[in-house]
């Protein structure tokens, strides 16, 4: 230890508790509050996946149309008897995602990356899209929906989500799964699932 550093280490021997304290926080200011930021992101991530609940079926809907709660518990409750239980844990459940449109996302782009990201996780098997989400998509990539339709021209769905004649254009979309994962046995039940709960809807 050369000499400046033990005479650092005898000077805060002889600090008090207060003076160690501002000279701990004096030098380390920065290295402290990027260390709380840090643990406290880990924190809210582990606690995030920890009370996530998992549900049998997943549907997102970016559009501007409002969805009450009242509606989307109809549409998860009408389709729930049509879908297996793919996690064990005795219920089937269903759940409606609503996201907002691309106009309403904040940042510009962001929406865009956003559904882009979901679309290369295989993160959902079925999205409700407005008309500008989906004619953008349809543009880049006809192939990507497996079987979509125009909620209003459907009775069921037009019915369950107060949907008329009057309303912007808002589509049904079945989307296909990423190759690296479509053939995983829980990607399979997740398409087992999707497609049960679009037949449910077109019947």
């Amino acid at each position: 230890m050369d000499k400046q550093a033990r005479e650092a280490k005898e000077m805060v021997k002889n600090m008090t508790i207060k003076e160690k304290f501002a000279h701990f926080w004096n030098y380390y200011k920065i290295h402290t509050i990027v260390t709380l930021v840090v643990l406290g992101l880990i924190g809210v991530t582990v606690y995030q996946i920890i009370t996530t609940e998992e549900y049998d079926l997943e549907i997102e809907f970016y559009g501007t149309r409002m969805v009450s709660e009242e509606q989307a518990a109809a549409l998860e409750d009408y389709l729930k008897d049509y879908v297996d239980d793919m996690d064990g844990d005795g219920e089937k459940t269903v759940k409606l995602i609503r996201t907002g449109s691309l106009s309403e996302m904040g940042a510009a782009g962001y929406g865009n990356m956003k559904f882009t990201a979901e679309l290369a996780a295989g993160q959902y098997a079925i999205y409700i899209l407005n008309e500008e989400m989906y004619d953008l998509y349809m543009k880049n990539d006809e192939e990507m929906f497996i079987q979509s339709f125009d909620i209003r021209e459907n009775p069921k769905c037009a019915e369950l989500l107060g949907m008329s004649e009057a309303d912007e254009p808002t589509y049904w979309c079945m989307v296909k799964l990423p190759d690296s994962i479509k053939d995983k046995p829980e990607s399979k039940l997740k398409m087992q699932n999707a497609e049960n709960a679009t037949k449910a809807i077109l019947n």
